[in-house]
């Protein structure tokens, strides 16, 4: 994983609150995604199924992938990284109660 990349990340998923409502949506579109594989009727829908289910398999490690190269960086842009993330996380959410 770029280091750039891992190290905004980082501070998204060591954001409990953020990464466990993340977690818990897409979770919620792996199971809707189970249900398409088991209920496809076509080629193509199945297709579209597998790929969104590899996908979704991916950003649910993703916290465990983004822990495994956290050291990449130093703690100073790591900080950084985190208040980026909480600024975008709660300009979301505010955007959400208007």
């Amino acid at each position: 994983m770029h280091k750039e990349l891992a190290k905004n990340l980082q501070a998204l998923v060591r954001n409990k609150q953020a990464w466990e409502a993340l977690e818990d949506y897409l979770q919620e579109l792996a199971q809707m995604t189970h249900r398409e594989l088991v209920e496809g009727t076509s080629i193509q829908e199945l297709h579209q199924a597998q790929g969104k289910a590899s996908l979704l398999e991916t950003l649910l490690k993703l916290s465990e992938t983004v822990e495994d190269g956290r050291n990449q960086y130093d703690e100073e842009d790591e900080e950084k990284s985190m208040r980026e993330i909480d600024e975008l996380y709660h300009g979301i959410v505010d955007e959400e109660r208007e």
